[in-house]
């Protein structure tokens, strides 16, 4: 399995971060730098990430769970994996 520190790993954790930054979201923003962004690509990308839109996501949960101190009925744990990642609608229970 390549790290995340393979050239292709890179480029993608490069244009996440790029996307993140340039994202209104994160202008408005004043709690998170552009530095813990990519300190949390990197971890994620360490667990074995490798999809731009999961990484993207968990960024912004982050941004949020930061700006808010609460996470959105639809971002909360029950809906990550326990890496993280987002569990897919269609394998969650019926609420």
């Amino acid at each position: 399995m390549a790290g995340p520190t393979d050239t292709s790993t890179l480029a993608m954790l490069r244009r996440a971060l790029d996307e993140i930054v340039e994202d209104q979201r994160f202008a408005m923003q004043k709690t998170i730098s552009a530095l813990e962004i990519a300190e949390h690509l990197l971890a994620r990308a360490a667990t074995g990430e490798r999809d731009l839109e999961r990484l993207k996501a968990s960024a912004f949960i982050k941004l949020l769970d930061d700006r808010n101190g609460v996470q959105p009925k639809h971002l909360q744990s029950k809906h990550l994996r326990g890496d993280g990642r987002m569990i897919p609608r269609s394998d969650l229970p019926p609420e």
